[in-house]
């Protein structure tokens, strides 16, 4: 009945026991793990977590340690761990008690918020529109740590698409994506303008068959793609884009911060627009004078 993830270690490290919270939050059952090692830590971290395990048999106590564990759909969970060791007093067996919280989404929304405070804070030192498209790509890249990330703008009068900021961990994709435009009817990021919709999709086989325009000129395969719309006054402007989860598949919680990044940066986006197109008028008029 207690609602938080417990397993009880025998000396060797393998699984004695573990309680129904744990196989609800992680997946596997009593019977799967039953003298076995659990296969939830991840591969970065295990020499950590020797050290960790290591202290736990010396003090007996673990108190509040922060790490990451794996789930059997090989989800990656923040976790909270508190255990203690105990040497039956007649048999002299060691048992482990360990209890996991989960912390994830609460970290999550921690995480959400100071991105959103830190990108506001940051978008007036980014007065042109090119500067701006690929700080925001850049900071969406990051954040959710992907291959690549990119920003579409609406050209209303051409009906097209184009990239004015890209991040990628290939520069020379970086590079080649700034330099096309797409018909609107050419890319699903245009049923996204039309629509006001987002895109989610992890599955490779059906992103073979509606990006291949997009990934032929880039030079670059699409695996997993998230798409929001950019919207500034009841009208699509543009879409933000992540291509390429690294770890686990986009989700809601990828929606609901690209979404947020969306509508925090629009209005900058408006803005820098207009400053752009009146220094190009600027240009035109000064080259009749």
């Amino acid at each position: 009945f207690i609602p938080y993830p417990i397993v009880v270690y025998d000396a060797e490290g393998r699984a004695a026991y573990i309680n129904p919270a744990f196989s609800k939050k992680f997946g596997w059952t009593l019977d799967e793990l039953i003298g076995q090692h659990i296969p939830f830590v991840p591969a970065e971290l295990r020499s950590e977590t020797s050290a960790m395990l290591a202290k736990l048999n010396q003090e007996k106590t673990l108190a509040r340690y922060e790490t990451k564990r794996l789930t059997k759909d090989n989800r990656v969970l923040d976790v909270v761990i508190w255990a203690a060791s105990n040497t039956r007093f007649k048999t002299g067996i060691v048992e482990n008690f360990v209890i996991l919280r989960d912390v994830t989404e609460q970290k999550r929304i921690q995480a959400n918020n100071k991105t959103i405070m830190r990108i506001s804070a940051a978008l007036p030192e980014y007065p042109g529109l090119e500067d701006l498209m690929n700080f925001i790509s850049k900071e969406v890249k990051e954040i959710l740590n992907t291959e690549g990330a990119i920003v579409l703008l609406h050209d209303e009068i051409k009906d097209e698409l184009f990239m004015t900021g890209a991040s990628y961990d290939n520069l020379a994709t970086q590079e080649r994506a700034k330099t096309f435009r797409f018909d609107l009817d050419s890319l699903v990021a245009g049923r996204i303008i039309r629509t006001g919709e987002f895109i989610m999709e992890n599955d490779p086989e059906k992103i073979r068959t509606g990006f291949a325009e997009r990934d032929e000129k880039l030079g670059y395969e699409t695996h997993s793609l998230l798409e929001v719309p950019i919207k500034s006054e009841g009208r699509n402007i543009g879409v933000l884009a992540a291509i390429n989860k690294k770890q686990n598949q986009f989700d809601e919680n990828d929606k609901e911060l690209m979404t947020m990044i969306a509508g925090t940066v629009a209005i900058s986006i408006e803005n820098a627009r207009f400053s752009d197109a009146l220094k190009e008028a600027y240009r035109d008029v000064a080259s009749m004078n």
